[in-house]
Order: structure tokens, then sequence, then C-alpha cells
């Protein structure tokens, strides 16, 4: 931050972003407004609802894996990571509210499988922050 003495005080937006992703937080600000306001405003209690924020919910995971905004590597995958259990989150619940669990795979091993998910992802943030980027690398091949 040498020579930006004069927007030092709003770097908490952009620190922890790759300098080329400076932008970033507005981004996350709109993936925040995008899936949850939205949805609140429009189409209340529908399937159209759900399947709209899965496809914003799969898009910014794409987002996520092709521009890698965060400095770190572990970041980047606990972020990735992050976006594929909001998006699984989001097809799980979209089954339940077709009533899908009825042919086959039943609401308790959905469940079980949203729980597994989500618990995974924050056992991967608490390793990813524990680790030192400069020691392991904990990123998948397809991150």
């Amino acid at each position: 931050m040498q020579g930006y003495e004069d927007i030092r005080y709003i770097s908490f937006l952009f620190e922890n972003y790759d300098p080329r992703s400076w932008y970033f937080e507005v981004v996350e600000c709109f993936r925040r407004l995008l899936l949850t306001a939205m949805p609140i405003l429009m189409m209340r209690d529908s399937t159209s609802q759900v399947m709209l924020v899965l496809l914003f919910s799969l898009g910014f995971a794409a987002l996520y894996m092709e521009v890698k905004p965060f400095q770190n590597a572990s970041d980047n995958t606990c972020g990735v990571a992050t976006q594929w259990c909001i998006s699984l989150t989001l097809m799980g619940s979209l089954m339940i509210k077709v009533n899908a669990t009825d042919e086959g795979l039943g609401t308790d091993v959905l469940g079980v499988f949203l729980i597994i998910i989500n618990v995974g992802v924050m056992v991967l943030a608490a390793v990813t922050s524990v680790i030192n980027d400069d020691d392991v690398r904990v990123q998948c091949a397809w991150l």
C-alpha cells in the first residue's frame, strides 16, 4: 500500500484480493443480493425461484473458478468449494420442492448428503485457514 495512503482506510475492501481483481468485493455484494434478496422479491414459493437462484449460483461458481480472485490459492480453493456447496444445496432444495425424493432417493438420504457437503466445506475452510500456501498447495487440479 506504499504510495496509496489516501485510500488506506478502505483497504479492507480489497486487501485479500489479487491486485487484478481489486473490484471483486463489488461482485461479491452483487452475488449476495442476487442469491438472497432477489428471490424474496420475485416468484415467492415457486420452483422457478429455486431454479433461477440455482442458475445464478452456478454462474458465480464458474466465475470463481475462472477469475480466482483471491491472493492465496487456498482461499480460491475454499471460495470455489463454497460456491459449489451453495449450488448443490440449491439442487437438493429443488429436489425436495418438486418431490423428486419420492422416486428413489429418500429425503433422509438427501438430508445426510446435504449435511455432509456443508460440513465438508466448513472442514475445508478450517484446514485451509491453518495451512500456509508456501508450505503446501491445497488446490484441486480442476480449480
